[in-house]
């Protein structure tokens, strides 16, 4: 057992090209956030695809609490905004923000990872729905089913977290060792959240042959969970490298578990921007085709 206490524990020896890296990677995240948000609203704006949202989808609890999500990483990459401009200007009262920045990081984890085990166990789900070729009758996901069911893995995700959050507060309160199998434990079960997602990759290209079965709701889901996928891939296999080229290792698997924050917002906004290009076509062929009719 260590006797590391928490607060030696994350005390951490970062070197220069520790902090190029993280910079680099946060940097680039939130300016392809930003971009895909700008170029998000353009199109939606010209195509008009927003209206097309049925009402009772808009006001489904997913959506709501996706939105709520949207307004977190927005009030962090804001926080982060300031912070800089402060630094710059020399302002003691900068390094203040940090502690709200961490409280909105750590809810915006927590949604995170609701979000990616609800698409993981909603696209394991599809692939057994339509494993009957000959059913005439498919299962669907009832609105109140699905209230239900995000309900009970918040209440699991929240349990994970608690548990390790008073953990956490009682080693630091008696300052006993053990900081080190906390920071483990806690990676551990972050990795069994990622173990399931890659699960549900695997039976989501297994299933693809049913795509055409998919009702639209759960083509939704089954892209964002293969886009997801593509883009935490490179990044994944840069933090293994940087790891085996002697970055610190407790700082890069801060920065994996972290990354989903960032990687989920892109991925909707990656699909959604899609869907309105899509829209935007097949209203222009549509129109086109009434032209003809006209004419």
């Amino acid at each position: 057992m260590s006797n590391e206490t928490l607060v030696d524990f994350y005390i951490m020896r970062v070197t220069n090209r520790d902090v190029l890296f993280v910079e680099t990677y946060i940097f680039t995240c939130i300016g392809i956030y930003i971009m895909f948000s700008l170029l998000l609203g353009c199109i939606s704006r010209v195509s008009k695809c927003k209206e097309s949202i049925p009402p009772e989808t808009a006001r489904s609890s997913f959506n709501r609490l996706y939105a709520i999500y949207e307004h977190l990483v927005f009030g962090i990459i804001l926080l982060l905004g300031i912070y800089v401009l402060a630094w710059y200007f020399n302002c003691e009262w900068a390094i203040g923000l940090w502690s709200l920045v961490g409280f909105l990081v750590f809810l915006t984890k927590y949604l995170a990872e609701t979000f990616i085990v609800s698409m993981s166990l909603i696209s394991i789900s599809v692939y057994f729905t339509h494993l009957e070729e000959d059913l005439k009758t498919n299962w669907t996901w009832s609105e109140k089913f699905s209230n239900k069911f995000l309900g009970v893995v918040m209440a699991f995700m929240c349990l994970k977290e608690t548990s390790m959050i008073l953990c956490g507060i009682f080693v630091l309160k008696f300052q006993i060792g053990g900081a080190e199998q906390l920071f483990l434990c806690y990676f551990g079960l972050h990795l069994s959240t990622q173990f399931l997602y890659w699960i549900s990759i695997i039976i989501s290209f297994v299933s693809w042959k049913n795509w055409r079965k998919m009702v639209h709701s759960e083509q939704m889901i089954t892209r964002q969970t293969i886009t997801l996928a593509y883009f935490k891939l490179y990044p994944t296999l840069t933090i293994i490298y940087k790891v085996c080229c002697g970055f610190d290792f407790k700082l890069c698997v801060i920065i994996f578990m972290m990354m989903d924050i960032l990687f989920l917002s892109l991925t909707v906004r990656f699909v959604e921007t899609k869907e309105c290009v899509k829209m935007m076509n097949q209203r222009k062929l549509k129109e086109a085709e009434l032209k003809k009719v006209a004419a």
